[in-house]
């Protein structure tokens, strides 16, 4: 005789039947992607087409205005998979340039492209990898006013935005071993303590890196830009390249601590390879281990902040290495009031106190 399964048994056997032909939470997460979308708190998501789109305001008038066209919240992880997000480029009127691509508030998103938008991706407590920015007005924007703190920036491509990777007003941010390429200018960093490690600015027209306020600029490079770094109060400058750019390698400006500003290389510049520009009422500290060579200006120029009237040292400068530079390795400074020059290594030295 054959026995019949308890209807329990079946009930639970036909709803595992169902269940095994249903999407995964990954399918139908990606389904549920669109314009305007926010993704999370929590969850992987995965975007399996190209998106454009054209914001709308609360009252329904289109414009690519301060929306996002994609928003991650609360641990939220994107995956674009290779696809694009457009901000729709109709729109030529006052708000095009304040169009937001994607947000990101303390989630992760990669592996995709931003393209068209006033802002490509604003992030606070997020990380941010693998990402081609593409045509935006800043790629990547940190800022206070975002709460823009708290980022990794890592192995992304910035390429001709009017700023590649921007930090504004707001600390706590680490860009790494990204790539800003065929902007106005690759990194630009105004009132904000940021790290930025192993990043490459080429082809920049204005400058590949340009820095005020307290941060760290460790083993960079800038090539083929206008300028390569341009600092001011910089807390450490260590362990850069800049080469071939078309004006000077390095500008450090006033009130950057040059004891901290070491190992860096200047080869190939079209300008000086070090331009220091001092401040009249303190002591900057002790510039050294430096090198500067073949470049067309000095190699190392030192400057009077703004024609101040130096009338005493205010740096040091030591076991520098300036060679084969166009202009001189050394600028004009006939009675070393500028300057105490001790043990650096040079060709050309037309005054008698510097050693």
């Amino acid at each position: 005789m054959t026995l019949s399964r308890p209807l329990s048994t079946l009930a639970v056997s036909l709803t595992l039947a169902a269940l095994a032909v249903l999407p995964g939470p990954g399918d139908a997460q990606a389904k549920m992607i669109k314009c305007g979308s926010i993704l999370g708190p929590g969850g992987a998501y995965v975007l399996e087409r190209n998106l454009t789109c054209l914001q709308v305001d609360k009252a329904g008038t289109e414009y690519p205005g301060r929306i996002g066209v994609l928003k991650l919240i609360g641990g939220a992880s994107l995956n674009l998979n290779g696809h694009t997000v457009t901000c729709n480029a109709r729109d030529t009127g006052p708000n095009a340039k304040d169009a937001w691509g994607i947000v990101a508030r303390d989630s992760t998103m990669k592996n995709g492209t931003v393209r068209g938008c006033g802002y490509g991706v604003i992030a606070s407590g997020s990380l941010v990898e693998g990402m081609t920015l593409d045509g935006n007005g800043i790629g990547v924007m940190l800022r206070a006013k975002f709460d823009g703190g708290g980022n990794v920036i890592m192995g992304n491509t910035a390429m001709n935005n009017s700023v590649g990777f921007g930090v504004f007003e707001i600390g706590g941010n680490t860009l790494i071993d990204n790539v800003a390429k065929d902007n106005e200018v690759g990194f630009e960093t105004v009132d904000a303590d940021v790290t930025l490690i192993g990043n490459v600015a080429l082809r920049n027209r204005d400058y590949g890196f340009l820095s005020v306020e307290p941060g760290r600029l460790v083993g960079n490079r800038a090539e083929q830009n206008g300028v390569g770094f341009r600092t001011e109060q910089v807390s450490e400058i260590t362990g850069n390249i800049a080469q071939n750019n078309v004006g000077a390698g390095f500008v450090v400006e006033p009130a950057t601590r040059l004891d901290l500003v070491h190992d860096n290389v200047a080869r190939g510049n079209g300008g000086d390879g070090f331009q220091v520009i001092l401040p009249r009422d303190r002591s900057v500290g002790t510039l050294s281990s430096n090198y500067a060579i073949n470049n067309l200006g000095h190699g190392l120029h030192v400057v009077d902040g703004f024609g101040q009237g130096l009338v005493e040292p205010t740096a040091t400068i030591t076991g520098n290495t300036l060679f084969r530079n166009g202009a001189g390795d050394v600028a004009d400074d006939t009675d070393c009031r500028l300057a105490l020059w001790v043990a650096n290594r040079f060709a050309t030295a037309a005054q008698p106190c510097i050693h």
